[in-house]
């Protein structure tokens, strides 16, 4: 068993040996970058190159996200079953679980290094300096944590720069083969003994793009929207509040080169979307597939070996080594793979691996090195047109809209992304049976793998994806490309990228009513058009569309019929009715009876029983007026009233009133106290998503919530901004409610989740004299030579300024280099700081 960190064998820290196995102008490559802190510890880099960004950027989130990182990095390295055993659960980046060695498996198959390293060492050396830097960044944060962070997962050597691209490629690929990689077999059908392991998932839900629980809510206006005539950008996204897809924000600035403020994945040096001087944008999960299944018609007693035109190809069995926590010998782990990509099986839904047939994936993303590149060259574009010509030019999104303002007031949003060349036509002529047909409503394309005309071979280009650039809004809720605009629908590309006509989701419909009403002027608030402050107003209205449609009709009914029966107990239903009457429809955390209605869902949901709510169902072409009215069947309307007396019986024995206010039992629990939290499931019409997973999972999981959750069980709202974009530069606000840092010890942890209990966003600091006037500002220059004691922002003097980030630090870990940690003893605290005022080498202390 390896130790957890081996001094030992770690490579002594020299700043810019990233991989010397690979960059040879890494190890005498400089790095130096000034980090700055502002309120809420968001991170502000700047730096005279690329290599100081990735530098300032790879150190600042290490220190905040020591643990989330290290878990990353084991895990794009197929290094979890090594420090966890084979059967841990581990949880994939979108939320869901799978065993260490599956996840081990996955990461070590899937991905080449050799062909990543030669994708990026084929594009801009903007991007390889980003990782560089980054590298160097993490392993100056390690050399000052020797020691860890007692983290259930720990780093066992350097970063590399191999580490860095493993992560970014392994995010490209999220809603793709990662989606499928639980149906990797463990046999092939010829080894009979064992026909009955074939799958551990033969009976698991098939998952598909639609099942990705990521999210988010973009809306783009421009001069014909907004009440100033100028760009404005709304931007909110749903991530886990755990695990690496947690949303940091940093502000980066090369002069002359770059300057972007935004939020970034972990383990990425520049934010994905964010906002400039001249541009705001933001991503939502877009409803393309990005992957095919061919169908592969088998040889005749040979299951390894298929037919393509009549002419044989072979499935290769690979062996991958996994070393397991515990067993002297590594696991050897089948891979087994076709040309075009892996083989899978998934008996339950048709597509099992027989003596006759077999199933391999082909994915547009595997080894999308691109990505990067893409976030780089929008945050360098200077109105959406040139938007438009670098998602054109690099097709390096992987899996995302793109909604973006600019300067000028106008807007775009497109689908220009990495997509197979895959069009109506091929998937029409390459259909097999009523397999094809099945699997299509669930976004999953199988085509004929027998026909070589079946089989794509590039990217589709980008005329023939989705875009729209008008002067008005645009906007998307995780809605497919149809609707970004009512005025303005889009229609006639690749069923690839979601089908046409579906009507829209109750979060999306309800996002489209309010712009549209907000248009119109008719929300009671006052003239027309959207300004900064109403979008912030409007957001935190917390409706519930669901509700706005059922609720009264639902009222109707239990009035007229008191009683519901739930466990063979007639149960007067009076006061859930009576709260569910005088409930405002929204979910703010002082909305009173909204929990009744939501553990009405819950109850509803459980039984299957979701389904013909409403009296008039959703319409693609009416989404501002349906769906409509709640249904008169006397059958569901019986339903209803039991999962009623279900939810009056469950708060009785929890001592709930059915009047409570949505934060007292919607809330979560803190060290420091319990936050009430504004928001709900989108999937019921709220448009501010923030859920956890004790509700979701079923009813008894919805009572054990009503007493408040922990943080790490939440999911939804983790980023917000509005920007608006001026000739003076941007104004932009938001939050981030989780908080920069992942690590209890920091200052930054959870520091937020007050200000979203309480709708109180922060100014984002952006030009260097908002950045000055913070009160809470802390300035650390980095670079890579050797600190002296007492000497922490590295200005080579000791003053206020150093003690400040000694004190910012108090009762943190420190490694055996940090110049903090002036009494040597591992712990940042009071005595260092007056150690560090005996050392100041300015009169009376006084910062430079």
């Amino acid at each position: 068993m390896q130790p957890n960190f081996d001094l030992l064998r770690r490579v002594p820290l020299v700043l810019g040996i990233a991989s010397a196995l690979h960059f040879a102008n890494a190890e005498s490559a400089e790095y130096s970058a000034t980090l700055q802190r502002t309120s809420h510890g968001v991170v502000h880099v700047t730096a005279n190159d690329f290599r100081g960004i990735g530098f300032g950027v790879g150190y600042a989130y290490a220190t905040d996200n020591h643990c989330l990182l290290a878990h990353r990095v084991a895990q794009v390295n197929g290094r979890l079953s090594e420090q966890l055993g084979a059967d841990a659960d581990i949880e994939t980046p979108l939320g869901g679980t799978r065993t260490a060695l599956e996840s081990d498996r996955y990461h070590l198959g899937w991905f080449d290094i050799n062909a990543i390293r030669d994708g990026f060492n084929a594009g801009g050396e903007e991007v390889r300096h980003l990782a560089e830097g980054y590298a160097a960044g993490v392993n100056r944060h390690l050399s000052e944590t020797p020691h860890g962070l007692n983290c259930q997962v720990e780093f066992s050597r350097d970063l590399t720069v191999d580490d860095v691209y493993r992560m970014w490629v392994a995010t490209t690929d999220l809603p793709s083969f990662e989606l499928l990689s639980s149906y990797l077999p463990d046999t092939h059908p010829g080894n009979t003994s064992a026909l009955a392991n074939l799958s551990n998932y033969a009976t698991a839900g098939l998952a598909t793009p639609d099942d990705t629980p990521i999210g988010s809510n973009a809306w783009a206006f421009g001069r014909d929207a907004t009440q100033s005539g100028g760009g404005l950008h709304f931007y909110n996204p749903h991530f886990p509040w755990q695990g690496i897809n947690r949303l940091y924000m940093i502000h980066v600035t090369v002069p002359g080169r770059l300057n972007v403020m935004g939020a970034a994945l972990g383990g990425f040096p520049i934010p994905l979307a964010g906002f400039t001087e001249r541009l705001a944008w933001g991503l939502t999960v877009s409803a393309a597939t990005r992957f095919t299944i061919a169908e592969l018609k088998l040889k005749a007693g040979n299951p390894l070996t298929y037919l393509v035109d009549g002419a044989e190809e072979s499935i290769v069995r690979e062996t991958i080594s996994i070393p397991v926590k515990g067993e002297a010998n590594p696991r050897q782990v089948p891979f087994y793979r076709a040309p075009t990509g892996p083989v899978i099986n998934a008996p339950a839904f048709f597509l099992n691996w027989s003596a006759a047939k077999a199933y391999a994936v082909q994915d547009v993303n595997q080894h999308n090195t691109r990505m990067v590149e893409q976030a780089l060259r929008v945050a360098m574009a200077n109105d959406v047109n040139e938007l438009r010509d670098s998602l054109e030019t690099v097709q390096g999104n992987p899996w995302s809209y793109i909604t973006a303002s600019d300067v000028n007031g106008d807007v775009l949003f497109a689908d220009i992304s990495a997509m197979p060349d895959v069009d109506a036509a091929r998937i029409e002529s390459c259909k097999v049976s009523f397999l094809s047909d099945a699997l299509r409503g669930a976004g999953v394309f199988l085509l004929n793998g027998s026909k070589s005309s079946c089989r794509w071979h590039g990217r589709m280009q980008a005329a023939q994806q989705p875009l729209l650039i008008r002067g008005d809004y645009a906007a998307n809720s995780n809605n497919n490309y149809e609707l970004p605009n009512l005025n303005a629908p889009l229609s006639g590309y690749s069923p690839m990228f979601g089908a046409e006509g579906q009507a829209l989701g109750l979060r999306a419909s309800l996002g489209l009513r309010m712009i549209e009403d907000r248009l119109s002027g008719i929300d009671g608030r006052g003239v027309a058009g959207f300004n900064a402050d109403l979008i912030r107003q409007i957001f935190h209205q917390d409706r519930n569309l669901g509700a706005e449609i059922l609720v009264d009709g639902i009222v109707d009914d239990c009035r007229a019929n008191p009683v519901g029966i739930w466990n063979k107990a007639p149960t007067d239903l009076s006061a859930v009715c009576n709260a569910l009457a005088a409930w405002d429809l929204r979910q703010t955390v002082a909305s009173r009876g909204a929990h009744v209605f939501n553990g009405l869902i819950v109850a509803l949901d459980e039984q299957n029983a979701l389904n013909n709510l409403f009296e008039t169902a959703a319409d693609f072409n009416a989404p501002l007026t349906t769906p409509a009215g709640y249904s008169a069947n006397a059958s569901l309307r019986q339903t209803v009233r039991n999962a009623l007396a279900r939810v009056s019986q469950s708060l009785d024995k929890l001592g709930i009133s059915p009047d409570a206010a949505w934060g007292e039992v919607n809330k979560v629990n803190l060290s420091h106290g319990s936050f009430g939290l504004p928001g709900g499931d989108g999937a019921i019409g709220v448009f501010d998503v923030l859920t956890n997973n004790l509700a979701a999972t079923n009813f008894a999981g919805w009572e054990t919530s009503l007493s408040g959750v922990a943080p790490q069980t939440l999911f939804g709202t983790s980023y917000m901004h509005v920007v608006a974009l001026t000739a003076q530069g941007p104004v932009a606000s938001g939050l981030m409610p989780y908080s920069q840092a992942s690590e209890a010890g920091s200052p930054w942890y959870l520091d937020q989740v007050p200000a979203l209990s309480g709708n109180a966003w922060f100014s984002f600091p952006f030009s260097p004299e908002a950045i000055a006037a913070d009160p809470n500002l802390s300035t650390m220059r980095l670079s890579s030579g050797t600190s002296l004691a007492g000497e922490v922002d590295g200005d080579n003097d000791v003053d206020q300024a150093d003690l400040n980030l000694l004190l910012a630090a108090r009762n943190q870990t420190a490694g055996s280099n940090d110049p903090r940690d002036l009494d040597k003893n591992g712990v940042i605290n009071v005595l260092d700081s007056r150690k560090l005022a005996q050392l100041c080498s300015r009169p009376r202390c006084v910062a430079n």
